[in-house]
């Protein structure tokens, strides 16, 4: 993509992955004309698109924090990561080898994953959690899953974090490792500290739902 000019009202996004991931969509603007955007989206959806007639709307509410807001995040492991297109020129007319991905589906890709080094959307140790497990997927050959194959065993990783400051992790897998689940689990509760409760999902199902799967405390303990 070029741009002949930008706008003059245009800020640089904080993020590393802006225009690739599939969230966080307008950073490239300050935070009040995000809200002045939001607002007019909304008002266009219900009178020029659904034609109902509005009184006069209130603006949007803004947040008082733009960055670490949510308290849950759901990550996606993916044998198949997404590559940008800066990563694809570095590889010029060799061979684009398949790599590892934990972090947000592409949008209109199902089966494609960009990997995410930080995410600002939720505090720490939200991204030392993901990364520790990422590193030591990596290092023990741990298959991540190919949703198209239905093969390898990490699927997907959900965290919360309360208002109180408690962090739970649920690291859901696609079959029984023991094995391979206890020296991972163990592996985390040993390099991040904070964690209050670490779970465990096994979902041999083709999606990704997990709301009909029992959730198992580690073997470790409860923090």
């Amino acid at each position: 993509m070029h741009f002949h000019t930008l706008s003059p009202d245009r800020t640089d996004p904080f993020c590393q992955h802006f225009g690739e991931c599939g969230g966080c969509k307008w950073q490239m603007l300050p935070y009040s004309m995000q809200l002045d955007y939001k607002h007019q989206q909304v008002v266009d959806h219900l009178t020029r698109i659904g034609k109902i007639a509005l009184p006069d709307i209130m603006p949007i509410l803004g947040g008082q924090e733009t960055r670490y807001y949510r308290n849950k995040l759901e990550f996606t492991f993916s044998n198949k990561a997404y590559l940008t297109q800066k990563e694809m020129d570095a590889a010029g007319d060799g061979e684009i080898p398949r790599r590892n991905a934990v972090g947000f589906h592409i949008p209109k890709l199902f089966d494609k994953v960009l990997d995410i080094q930080e995410c600002h959307l939720m505090a720490e140790p939200t991204n030392l959690i993901k990364n520790t497990i990422r590193d030591y997927a990596e290092a023990n050959n741990l298959e991540f899953f190919d949703i198209r194959q239905q093969t390898g065993w990490l699927r997907n990783l959900v965290l919360r974090i309360c208002t109180t400051g408690e962090v739970m992790a649920n690291l859901v897998i696609h079959h029984e490792d023991k094995e391979a689940r206890e020296a991972l689990l163990d592996h985390i509760l040993k390099t991040v500290p904070g964690i209050t409760s670490l779970l465990y999902t096994i979902n041999p199902k083709k999606n990704d739902s997990i709301f009909d799967r029992s959730r198992r405390y580690t073997t470790a303990k409860v923090m």
